[in-house]
C-alpha cells in the first residue's frame, strides 16, 4: 500500500562569508556594479558574482558539507540568521551595510535619471516578486511546505517566546496512486467480464492506462486531485486537532470547548466521515428557493466545502497557519483567532462588535437585495453571491448555535439536522429565499451572539495566560481515505474517446477524505494512516538561560529569522546549460528587512531587489563549482544571472570602451530580471529555451578534452557560456524580454472595447519546415495579456482613458502529436478562464516560434485557430468573440556599416491590398494589421546582418465558421472605434519599447537617434542598430504627444503588406512560389 513520510531536515546557509566580498566589490570597484551609457544606468550583477567565484578559497569553503548545505541529499537551502548571537549581529550589520552601500550608489548614479532605468515603479516590481513567495508557499506541487520557518519568529516584550511546531514534509508515494489504479482496473474487469471476452477487456484497460498516462482521462484527473488537494485536507483536519487541544486548557463548562468540538465535527460532516451521524450523501444536500423564486437551488455540502481552502475563507474557520500566527502588544495577544473575536484585531466594519455580527449583517443585506430587486426593476443577486452567503449561514448555524444555558451543549450534527428540517419545511410552505435567510440570521443573532462573546472571552483569557502547554509527546493519527464510491466512475474511465473538456476536480474531491476517525473499512477503497508527531507549543514561555546551554530539542532552529532563498537544484537535467533552469519548481525569495530610514521607495525597493539577486546568483553558482566529490554533470556551472552576461554585445557596445581599454559587457537593468523570473515561474510554466550547444558541452566534459585548452573546469565553463551567448538567437530572445509587469497605456479617447485579451500560442509543430522533428515539437507554449479600460478624472472636466496591461501569464503544456490541433486543453482552459473573468473579446495569435527562417503555415493541422477549435470554443461560450489571427513575417535584407540603407516603405497601393483566397480549404485571409520590425540574423562582429521588414496579422475566415466569425471579423476589418482599439493593442505590443527609446534633444540642440527597439512579436524581441535610427522619423509609430487632454493628436502609421511583398519577393523562394499560385488563380 501507499506510504506517507515525514521529514524535518532543511539545509542552512550562513550568508556571512558571502556578504563581505559583495561589500568589498561594491566599495572598491563600484564601476563593476553600475554602468552608464547614453543617459541610461545599468546594474551589472554578474561582475560581482564573477569576483566572488574567482576566490577559490571562498568557493571551497562554501562547497564543503555543513557550510553550503547541512543536508546535501535534499539540497533545499534556507538562508537564516546564524545560531550564534555574535554571528547573527555581525550578519545583520553586514546586510545593513550592503543595503546602504547599494542604496547610496544608486542615489548618486540615478539622481534625476530614474525614468531611464525603471519601466515601472521598483516598489511594484519588488512587491510582485514577493507575491511569488506566498503563492509557492501555499501551493507546492510536490506537496512540500517550502518555507516552514518564514513566519515563526514572534517578538514578545523583553524576550522571545519559542514556538515549537511540527514541520512535516508530506509526500504521497507512488504506491498510493498505484493502489488506486489497480483497484479501478479490477473493478473494470469485474464489471465487463460477463459482457466481453478477455482480449477486449485487456484492450479497454490498456487504452484507459494510455489515456491516464497522457493526462486526458477521468482517472488522471482524480490522481491530480489526490496529488494537489490531499495535503491541504491534511492541514485542515489537523487544524481541528490543534483547536481541540487548545480548548482542553479551558474550563470544561466553557462554550469554547463545545465550539471547538463542533468545528471539528463540521469538518468531518462535510466529508461524510463523522461517526454515527447516520446521514447519507443525499442527506447532505439542501434545497433552497433561488433568487427569482421560480426554481430550486441545490446546495451540496460535500461540494460547497470540498476544496481544502473553502473553509479557510469563512470568518470563523481557523486554519493551521492561523493558529500559529501571533503578535503581542503589551499584555494582550492578537492572533487571527483574536481578530475574529476582536481582541486587538481589525474588523472590516467598525460599526459591528465582531466579524460574526458583521457577516450576519451581510446575510441580511443580501436577503434585502433579493426582496427589493423586483420592485426596483433590477436583477437579484447572482447565484455565486447566494452560495457564498449560504456557506456562511450553514457553517455559522452548525458551529455557533448552542443551548445558551447550562443544558447539554449542542452538537454540529444536531444543529445541521435542525437547520435542514427547518429549511425543508419553509420551502414546502413556499417561503422565499430572502425570508429564509432573514429568519436564520435572526436566530443566529439571538443566541449565537451571546455564545460568540463567551467564546471570545474564554479564548482571550487563554491566550493572555501564556502558560506552558503540557501537551504529551504522542502522535496525532489521521486517516487518508479514498472512498469505494470512486468505482462508480469506472465507465467514464474506460472510454477511449478523448474527453472534450476537463472533468471538474470538485466532482472528485468527495471521494478523498482526511479524517480523525478510522471510519468503516467496508466503505474505504484505500485507507492510510498519517502519524503526525505532536511537538506543538502554541504559546510557550522562554526557557531559563541556564537550561539553554548545551540543549537543542529539535533538529531545526525555528526561531532563526529567514532572510533569503530557497531553491531546489536537484532535477535530472542539471547536466544541461539551460536558461532558465529546467525543473526549478520553487523560486522563493523572502526578504523583508524594512528600509524605514530611507524615504525614497524607488531606491529602497531596488536596493533590496539587487541584494536578493546578488545572493541568489552566488548561491546558485557556488553550490556546484569546484566540488570534486560531485560527478561532472553536477559541477556544470549554472548561473541564473547569466542573464547579466559579460560576453560582448557588439551591436550595442562596439564603440564603447572602459577607461582601461576593456570592452563593455552586456548589461541588463534589474527589473528585466524580475520580469523574466515572474514570467517563468508565475502562475504556471513557461517555455524557456535551451541553448543549442548543450550536447557539445556534455561531450567536452565527458571526454575530458577541456584539459587540453583550459587550466581548470571553471575556466572551461566560462568560455563555453561566453561562446553560447554569441548566438544571435539568444540576443533576439533574451535582450528583448518584454515587460510582464502591470502598466497603464494612455489612450486618445474612450475605447469601444473595455476588456480585451490576447493569447499568443505556438509550438514547433506550427513550422512546416520543422514539424516532423521530435522532442520539443509537441510542446505548446505562449502567454496571455489582459487589457482593461480605466479612467482618471483630471479635475478640470477632462477624463483621461487608459488600458491597464495586467501582468503577463505564461503557460506551457505537453500534447499528444495527433491531438494537439484538435483538443489543446491548455488553450481551452485559458480561454474559459478569461471568459469567467468577463472577457468577451479574445485575440488568439497562432504563430511560428522563434527560428532563423520564419515561415507560417495555414494548414489546419498546423494552426491553433482552425475550424475545429473555433467551433468547440463557440459551443461552450457562444457570446465570446474570438479573433483568429496568425502572423506572416517578411524581411528585406539590410547590411550594417557602410552599406546604403534602402527605403523600407512603398507608397500605398489600394489595388494590391485585397483579401487572399486559399483554394485548399476555401478560406479567406484578411489583413488585420501590420507592424515594421527588424531582427539580427547572423552573429559575429564582422558579418552582423539585420533583417528589416513587416510582421503581418492575418484574420482567417472559414466557410463553416462564417456565422460565428462575422461579428469579430466586422470589428477587426471595418474602420471604427472597435477596430481602433484592437489595432492599438497589436501596435502597442510591438512599439511600446520603441516609444521608450525615442531620443530627446541633447544639450547642443541636436536630436540623438537611439536604437530602434521594436517588438518582433509576442514571443520574440529585437534591439536594432544605430544604422536604422535614421529611419525613426519615417516610421511613424504610435507615439503619443503631450497635451492629450487639450487636443493633441497621436501619430500613427499604415503599411501595405501586399505592396511590400511585391517589392521583396525576390528575397524568398517561398513567397515567389506563392505569388505565382496567386497569379494563376487571379484573372488578368
Amino acid at each position: 500500500m501507499g506510504d506517507i513520510v515525514t521529514g524535518t531536515e532543511h539545509g542552512k546557509i550562513d550568508l556571512n562569508p558571502i556578504i563581505e566580498p559583495m561589500i568589498d566589490c561594491i566599495k572598491n570597484t563600484p564601476e563593476k556594479f553600475l554602468r552608464e551609457s547614453k543617459g541610461k544606468v545599468y546594474v551589472v550583477t554578474d561582475e560581482i558574482i564573477k569576483g566572488i567565484l574567482e576566490d577559490k578559497s571562498l568557493t571551497d569553503k562554501l562547497a564543503r558539507d555543513g557550510q553550503l548545505f547541512s543536508d546535501t541529499k535534499y539540497a533545499d537551502a534556507i538562508a537564516t540568521m546564524p545560531k550564534s548571537g555574535v554571528a547573527s549581529e555581525n550578519q545583520m550589520k553586514g546586510i545593513a551595510e550592503l543595503e546602504d552601500m547599494i542604496y547610496n550608489r544608486l542615489c548618486s548614479e540615478l539622481r534625476g535619471k530614474e525614468a531611464d532605468f525603471f519601466s515601472q515603479n521598483a516598489t511594484d516590481c519588488f512587491e510582485t516578486f514577493k507575491s511569488l513567495t506566498g503563492k509557492e508557499a501555499d501551493i507546492s506541487s510536490p506537496q512540500i511546505a517550502p518555507f516552514p520557518d518564514a513566519r515563526l519568529l514572534r517578538e514578545y516584550p523583553g524576550n522571545k517566546a519559542r514556538l515549537r511546531v511540527p514541520h512535516h514534509t508530506i509526500q504521497m508515494s507512488d504506491a498510493v496512486a498505484e493502489s488506486l489504479v489497480n483497484a479501478v482496473k479490477r473493478a473494470m474487469r469485474t464489471r465487463l467480464k460477463d459482457e466481453l471476452p478477455d482480449e477486449e477487456i485487456d484492450t479497454i484497460i490498456a487504452t484507459a492506462e494510455r489515456d491516464m498516462n497522457e493526462n486526458r482521462s477521468h482517472l488522471s484527473t482524480f490522481l491530480d486531485v489526490l496529488d494537489r488537494d490531499a495535503y491541504g485536507r491534511i492541514r485542515r483536519t489537523y487544524a481541528c486537532s490543534v483547536l481541540s487541544r487548545m480548548a482542553g486548557h479551558l474550563h470544561p463548562d466553557s462554550p469554547a470547548v463545545a465550539y471547538s468540538r463542533r468545528v471539528s465535527d463540521f469538518n468531518e460532516l462535510v466529508q461524510g466521515t463523522l461517526p454515527e451521524c447516520n446521514l447519507t450523501a443525499a442527506d447532505l444536500v439542501m434545497y433552497f428557493p433561488n433568487a427569482h423564486g421560480k426554481g430550486v437551488l441545490e446546495f451540496d455540502l460535500m461540494t460547497e466545502f470540498a476544496h481544502a481552502d473553502a473553509l479557510n475563507t469563512l470568518p470563523f474557520w481557523i486554519s493551521f497557519n492561523e493558529l500559529l500566527s501571533e503578535v503581542t502588544v503589551e499584555h494582550s495577544v492578537t492572533t487571527t483567532v483574536g481578530q475574529h473575536f476582536k481582541l486587538n484585531g481589525k474588523v472590516q466594519n467598525k460599526g459591528f462588535d465582531s466579524v460574526f455580527e458583521y457577516n450576519i449583517a451581510n446575510i441580511e443585506t443580501l436577503a434585502r437585495g433579493i426582496s427589493t430587486a423586483p420592485e426596483k426593476g433590477k436583477m437579484p443577486p447572482d447565484e455565486n453571491a447566494i452560495r457564498r452567503a449560504l456557506r456562511i449561514t450553514v457553517l455559522y448555524y452548525a458551529v455557533f448555535r448552542d443551548s445558551g444555558d447550562s443544558k447539554q451543549p449542542r452538537t454540529a450534527i444536531a444543529n445541521y439536522n435542525e437547520l435542514r428540517e427547518a429549511v425543508k419545511k419553509l420551502v414546502a410552505e413556499k417561503v422565499g429565499a430572502d425570508k429564509i435567510l432573514i429568519r436564520i440570521a435572526a436566530k443566529l443573532l439571538k443566541i449565537g451572539t451571546v455564545v460568540n462573546k463567551k467564546i471570545k472571552a474564554d479564548f482571550k483569557t487563554l491566550l493572555k495566560s501564556r502558560k506552558l502547554d503540557d501537551l504529551s509527546q504522542n502522535k496525532e493519527k489521521l486517516y487518508l481515505i479514498i472512498s469505494r464510491d470512486i468505482l462508480s466512475k469506472t465507465p467514464d474511465m474506460e472510454s477511449a474517446v478523448p474527453i472534450v473538456s476537463e472533468p471538474s476536480p470538485t466532482s472528485y474531491l468527495r471521494y478523498l477524505k482526511i479524517s480523525r476517525h478510522p471510519g468503516d473499512d467496508l466503505r474505504a477503497l484505500i485507507k492510510e494512516d498519517i502519524r503526525i508527531t505532536e511537538s506543538l507549543r502554541y504559546l510557550t514561555s522562554p526557557e531559563p538561560a541556564h537550561q539553554k546551554q548545551g540543549r537543542r530539542r529539535m533538529k531545526r532552529d525555528i526561531n532563526r529569522k529567514v532572510l533569503g532563498v530557497l531553491f531546489t537544484p536537484r532535477d535530472s537535467e542539471m547536466i544541461r546549460l539551460s536558461l532558465p533552469f529546467e525543473g526549478l519548481a520553487k523560486l522563493i525569495i523572502s526578504y523583508s528587512r524594512s528600509q524605514l530610514h530611507h524615504s525614497d521607495a524607488y531606491l529602497a525597493a531596488l536596493a533590496q531587489l539587487v541584494h536578493v539577486l546578488l545572493v541568489y546568483g552566488v548561491l546558485k553558482a557556488v553550490s556546484r563549482i569546484e566540488d570534486s566529490g560531485k560527478p561532472y554533470s553536477d559541477r556544470t556551472m549554472l548561473l541564473m544571472l547569466s542573464l547579466f552576461s559579460t560576453s560582448p554585445q557588439p551591436e550595442i557596445w562596439a564603440a564603447e570602451l572602459l577607461e582601461n581599454g576593456e570592452k563593455r559587457g552586456f548589461t541588463h537593468d534589474a527589473h528585466k530580471a524580475v520580469e523574466h523570473l515572474i514570467r517563468q515561474h508565475s502562475p504556471t510554466k513557461s517555455q524557456g529555451f535551451r541553448l543549442r550547444k548543450s550536447a557539445e558541452w556534455d561531450k567536452l566534459i565527458a571526454s575530458e578534452q577541456w584539459r587540453n585548452k583550459y587550466p581548470d573546469l571553471k575556466t572551461a565553463a566560462h568560455a563555453h557560456i561566453k561562446s553560447e551567448l554569441k548566438d544571435h538567437r539568444f540576443w533576439n530572445i533574451v535582450t528583448g524580454l518584454s515587460s510582464g509587469m502591470d502598466a497603464l497605456w494612455l489612450l486618445t479617447e474612450e475605447p469601444a472595447v473595455r476588456k480585451v485579451a490576447l493569447i499568443s500560442v505556438t509550438s514547433r509543430s506550427c513550422d512546416r519546415l520543422r514539424k516532423r522533428s521530435d522532442g520539443d515539437r509537441i510542446i505548446m507554449f505562449g502567454h496571455i495579456r489582459r487589457f482593461e479600460h480605466e479612467t482618471k478624472d483630471e479635475g478640470n472636466g477632462d477624463i483621461r482613458h487608459f488600458y491597464r496591461h495586467l501582468p503577463v501569464q505564461a503557460f506551457c503544456d505537453d500534447m499528444e502529436i495527433d491531438n494537439c490541433f484538435k483538443n489543446p486543453s491548455i488553450l481551452f482552459t485559458s480561454v474559459r478562464k478569461l471568459y469567467e473573468e468577463g472577457f468577451r473579446d479574445v485575440m488568439i495569435v497562432s504563430k511560428v516560434p522563434f527560428t532563423r527562417r520564419i515561415r507560417m503555415t495555414t494548414e489546419d493541422d498546423s494552426t491553433y485557430t482552425n475550424p475545429v477549435i473555433l467551433l468547440a470554443l463557440n459551443k461552450t461560450m457562444p457570446d465570446l468573440r474570438v479573433y483568429p489571427l496568425f502572423t506572416q513575417k517578411s524581411f528585406g535584407l539590410r547590411y550594417l556599416g557602410t552599406k546604403t540603407a534602402m527605403p523600407m516603405f512603398i507608397p500605398p497601393d489600394t489595388e494590391n491590398d485585397r483579401s487572399i483566397y486559399e483554394s485548399s480549404d476555401k478560406s479567406t485571409l484578411f489583413r488585420a494589421a501590420s507592424v515594421v520590425t527588424c531582427r539580427v540574423v547572423e552573429g559575429g562582429e564582422s558579418s552582423e546582418k539585420l533583417h528589416s521588414g513587416i510582421t503581418d496579422y492575418l484574420f482567417r475566415c472559414y466557410p463553416e465558421t462564417v456565422s460565428i466569425q462575422s461579428e469579430a471579423m466586422s470589428a477587426l476589418i471595418t474602420p471604427g472605434k472597435k477596430q481602433a482599439c484592437l489595432h492599438e493593442i497589436l501596435r502597442f505590443l510591438h512599439c511600446y519599447a520603441y516609444e521608450k527609446s525615442v531620443g530627446k534633444s541633447g544639450s547642443d540642440g541636436s536630436a540623438e537617434a537611439k536604437a530602434l527597439e521594436a517588438k518582433l512579436d509576442a514571443l520574440d524581441s529585437v534591439i536594432g542598430e544605430d544604422s536604422v535610427g535614421q529611419q525613426a522619423d519615417a516610421l511613424r509609430f504610435p507615439k503619443l504627444k503631450r497635451g492629450i487632454a487639450s487636443g493633441g493628436q497621436s501619430g500613427r502609421f499604415s503599411v501595405n503588406i501586399i505592396a511590400l511583398l511585391k517589392h521583396i519577393e525576390n528575397q524568398s523562394d517561398l513567397y515567389r512560389s506563392q505569388s505565382e499560385k496567386w497569379a494563376a488563380l487571379t484573372p488578368p
